[in-house]
């Protein structure tokens, strides 16, 4: 191939990525102000539209052909057209938005760079709504007068979310808002860690989006980023003294949340929803009656399913409320069955198990590898964790916010698994 023609399909494909940038970020983090920023969601389609020609131009310029992942990705999206609620109903932002973000893990088998130029991007952003949800809460007036008015159909829960202590932030829910500062959260934390030297601003960003994660109110996105943590800190250190560090990181982590929540209780909602819940019989905070349903459902069609997203439509008919399960692995056995159930879990296991195998190797090889990839493969780990634990009581794989930064940190996998350390002479590991 000519130098000219090499130089000519990396413009192209710098160009393509720059499609799938945008799509991505619009859809991670300002999908609530579509109809401020946007006068109609077809244009936000078309950008994802855009996006998805990009991919399949990147694949087709690269002669892209890795037959398992291709083949995992298609049986995935199989099961998602099955039956789509959604498509049954002429809405096609949803399944547009979804094939999008599934394919971006298949170029990634040869190009990361998207990924590489969205992280900052979508860190930047949950700063801001980190910093929005502390200036907020010292606000009351111009929050409860003012922002709220920005959403006026959830306004008056935001009011009685904020009343009590959980919130919302510059969103329309305050799960939404836990959703974001989690996974800034996530990647501030993988930065002191991929670090040799951890700075002062650092520590302070860390200390913003902790804070403000604990005054969203959110218990499970508070302890599963903190069991994310826990784990990343446990394949950070070498086997023979991880035990005796993970003890005293616990013990010390406690005893500070314990001066903390006692000198600021707002920072401890979390734990009074935890009290208020279990007096009143209500941990799961009615999950328990999705649940059960979803079960039901799931015995009258085990292998197949009733189709993705089919539980809104179902829940609406049998408890007048549309709603998603709060459960990945329940809502998938129901939807799209055995079938479909083990198609989407082992991709999430398989993932998670190349996550921890490059970690270790990284950690193995740490001043032989960039601070940048690094904090990359750091990411890719604490977040799929996240989101494998979250999945137990929320709606990770139907939420853009936080689907799209999992598959970043699927495609991190997919992209230093393939032989990347071999071909830069780090040797010591085979191709995951």
């Amino acid at each position: 191939m000519s130098v000219k023609r090499l130089r000519l399909e990396r413009e192209k494909i710098g160009l393509f990525q720059i499609f799938i940038v945008i799509s991505m970020f619009l859809s991670a983090t300002v999908s609530e102000f579509v109809t401020y920023i946007f006068p109609s969601t077809k244009i936000l389609m078309g950008i994802i539209f855009l996006a998805v020609i990009s991919m399949l131009g990147i694949a087709l310029l690269w002669h892209i052909l890795n037959i398992e992942l291709f083949f995992h990705i298609a049986l995935m999206l199989t099961v998602y057209f099955f039956h789509n609620y959604y498509i049954e109903r002429n809405l096609y932002y949803q399944p547009l938005l979804f094939v999008s973000i599934i394919m971006a893990c298949y170029i990634s088998d040869r190009t990361i760079k998207w990924a590489e130029y969205l992280l900052p991007m979508l860190r930047a952003a949950y700063i801001f709504y980190a910093v929005c949800t502390v200036i907020f809460y010292f606000t009351p007036s111009f929050y409860l007068g003012t922002v709220v008015n920005l959403f006026p159909a959830t306004r008056s829960r935001l009011i009685e979310w904020y009343n009590s202590g959980c919130m919302p932030g510059l969103t329309s829910h305050y799960s939404v808002n836990a959703m974001y500062i989690a996974s800034g959260l996530l990647i501030e934390v993988s930065k002191i860690f991929a670090s040799d030297r951890v700075k002062k601003y650092q520590i302070l960003l860390v200390m913003l989006m902790a804070v403000s994660l604990l005054l969203t109110g959110k218990r499970g996105h508070i302890i599963f980023v903190g069991a994310a943590v826990f784990v990343l800190y446990w394949y950070y250190n070498d086997k023979k003294t991880r035990m005796l560090k993970a003890l005293r990181i616990l013990i010390g982590g406690i005893c500070v949340a314990a001066v903390l929540f006692s000198v600021f209780p707002a920072l401890s909602v979390f734990i009074e929803r935890f009290q208020e819940q279990i007096s009143a019989g209500n941990v799961l905070t009615n999950r328990g009656m999705f649940w059960e349903l979803a079960l039901r459902k799931f015995l009258e069609n085990p292998i197949t399913g009733s189709g993705w997203e089919q539980f809104l439509s179902e829940s609406y008919e049998e408890l007048g409320i549309q709603a998603n399960v709060h459960n990945i692995y329940i809502q998938l056995l129901y939807e799209t069955g055995i079938i479909g159930f083990s198609i989407y879990v082992s991709w999430m296991f398989i993932h998670l198990k190349k996550a921890v195998r490059l970690f270790v190797f990284a950690r193995k090889h740490w001043c032989d590898i960039p601070c940048n990839i690094r904090s990359s493969l750091i990411f890719s780990l604490g977040f799929q964790v996240f989101f494998v634990l979250y999945g137990f009581t929320g709606n990770p794989l139907y939420d853009s916010m936080v689907l799209i930064p999992y598959i970043i940190a699927c495609s991190i996998t997919i992209y230093y698994g393939k032989g990347w350390f071999q071909k830069r002479k780090v040797v010591g590991i085979k191709s995951v």
